[in-house]
């Protein structure tokens, strides 16, 4: 009891009146005076913060709440206006520590504050690497391609695939529709011998398949040779031995002189054999007859 100090009555009833008569409280009651001198509750923070963390969003009960004030751990503040009871406030890049805190507040159009909240920053959690998917086989390409193609036709085993992926040496790229594992594109006019064409599947998740590089061969020049057809052998003819030929038969025997009057002409022969009579008369008729 000897170390306890006791205001004297004098003092006492002195602060009270002064109290009292205070412009602020004057004419309130004690409940009043408590109500009026409480301060708002601490705005509530969404989500933690990271030293990688750009924004501090938050929220307040205060609805007679204008402004959120932000205090770093170098003193630096940020002050924004609340909007429904909400707010955000840029963070400045590099100025959060793990470890170190960072000070939110409210306060209203009387700039009576309200409680504070402090948010103790955080490392940024360090992601564990993801192992990529295995991409799918490449496709296989039908044939050859050469400077006089036209089409590039191709299969794939990957039973995802829905597009095929065509780069061309000039850096075109043509995407068509892969069905039931196969595919057809359109080869553009000019191809020169030596260049690659580059040919991959995706899925509808956009993931690639490996490429199969096609190198453009050059066209044969040689022309389409006609086929010859055989000819058949001919079978060799026996050669046919000379014959004699036959001695002529005697001339024919006139009878009698033909003058310009005759109307008949008669004769005989020594060829036993002669059955016709051949007459060539001057202007060129031939009259033939029988001999008997």
């Amino acid at each position: 009891m000897k170390n306890k100090k006791y205001l004297k009555p004098a003092v006492a009833i002195a602060m009270a009146l002064s109290l009292a008569a205070s412009p602020t409280y004057l004419g309130m009651t004690s409940s009043e005076v408590s109500a009026a001198t409480k301060q708002a509750s601490a705005p509530v923070i969404s989500g933690e913060v990271f030293e990688d963390s750009s924004v501090l969003s938050g929220s307040t009960t205060d609805k007679s709440a204008t402004t959120v004030i932000v205090t770093f751990s170098n003193e630096i503040q940020r002050f924004v206006g609340v909007v429904n009871g909400k707010f955000s406030v840029n963070i400045p890049p590099g100025i959060l520590v793990a470890g170190n805190k960072i000070s939110v507040r409210t306060a209203n159009n009387k700039y009576k504050e309200s409680l504070t909240t402090d948010v103790i920053i955080k490392a940024t959690p360090k992601n564990e690497p993801v192992t990529p998917a295995t991409p799918a086989l490449a496709p296989q390409i039908a044939g050859n391609v050469d400077t006089s193609s036209t089409i590039l036709s191709g299969v794939t085993t990957d039973v995802l695939a829905i597009t095929a992926i065509v780069t061309f040496p000039n850096g075109d790229v043509h995407m068509v529709g892969v069905q039931n594992g196969k595919f057809s594109v359109n080869l553009p006019a000019g191809l020169v011998a030596g260049g690659k064409i580059s040919v991959k599947t995706a899925n509808h998740k956009f993931e690639e398949s490996i490429a199969t590089d096609v190198i453009i061969q050059a066209a044969s020049n040689n022309q389409p040779v006609t086929p010859v057809t055989p000819v058949t052998p001919v079978t060799p003819v026996t050669p046919v031995k000379p014959v004699t030929p036959a001695t002529p038969a005697l001339a024919p025997q006139i009878v009698g002189n033909v003058d310009t009057s005759s109307t008949i002409l008669s004769g005989v022969t020594t060829d036993v054999l002669a059955i016709t009579a051949i007459v060539t008369f001057p202007n060129g008729d031939v009259h033939m007859v029988g001999v008997q």
